[in-house]
Formats: C-alpha cells, structure tokens, sequence
C-alpha cells in the first residue's frame, strides 16, 4: 500500500479507459506535474507515467469530449454522494452570514477597494436574488436596511 514511505490512496484497479484518458485533464491542469497529480488522483507516479505515454494523444485529440465527460463524472459524483444539497445549503448560510455581516457593519464598504466592491456585489446579488424569489418578495416589499446596503455599495463604487 505505501512505497517509499508515500501512501497511495487508490489503486489504478478499476479504472476505466475513460477515466485514464480523463485523468490527462488533471494532469494538463496541473501543468504536467506529474507528482502532483498522481498525488490528486491517489495512483503512484509510474502508473500516471504509464497512462500518459497511453492516453496523451488520445486526450489531445478527444478535449472536448473528455472536458464533457469529466463534467458530467463530477456533478454525477457530487449527485450519487448527496453532496449538492449540503453545498448549496453550506452556500446559502455562508452568503447569509457575509450579507448580514455587511448589514450590520456598513462602514465595511467604504473600507473595499473598488474591485472588492464589484466582488461583493457579484457573489452576493444571485443569493439576494434568489432569496427574494424563494421568499416571494415582490418589488417595492424588500427591507428598507438591505436597500440601504447595496446603494451605499452603488455610492462607494461611484467614488473610486
């Protein structure tokens, strides 16, 4: 199981075809590093090694399909283990806890530089957004402290 004092987490038992030519995509990622992916992947450097001498051309000439596959193999993974519903939930309480954060403490705006504001607005609007529509909050009944908040973000980013 361990080498060299290394643990392998997996064997390269059962993997597929597919998910040796996909295990390319990792390696291209990380630059052809190939310590750092066998790691990622959890084979043993000489088996990434064997695969790439295998499946590199083929990798380069399937991208698009493989880019598709290893999409579709990830929100499969994400789906089979339940994990979507923990993530989005995680999402929410996280946006939930920074938007109030900002609420609370609205001297923090002035404090971000102007891309940090832009940042801001652009991961928490969707949430905002999302939250009013699942609330069923219809315009013109959105708390008066929440609109205080983003014109005062409008008003900062309008100064730098």
């Amino acid at each position: 199981m361990a080498k060299n004092n290394k643990e392998v987490k997996h064997s390269a038992h059962g993997w597929t075809e597919d998910d040796k030519i996909a295990s390319m995509k990792v390696l291209e990622q990380n630059q052809r590093n190939f310590s750092s992916t066998a790691k990622e992947l959890g084979i043993s450097r000489p088996t990434l090694y064997k695969w790439y001498e295998q499946f590199w051309d083929i990798y380069e000439s399937k991208r698009e399909y493989i880019n598709d596959y290893v999409k579709t193999v990830s929100a499969k993974k994400l789906v089979d283990n339940g994990n979507t519903e923990i993530m989005v939930g995680k999402t929410r309480e996280l946006y939930e806890k920074l938007l109030n954060h900002f609420l609370d403490n609205p001297g923090l705006i002035e404090k971000l530089k102007g891309h940090e504001k832009v940042q801001l607005v652009n991961v928490l609007a969707p949430y905002v957004v999302e939250k009013k529509i699942s609330l069923g909050i219809k315009k013109g009944e959105e708390d008066h402290e929440e609109e205080k908040f983003w014109n005062s973000i409008i008003e900062n980013m309008k100064k730098n």
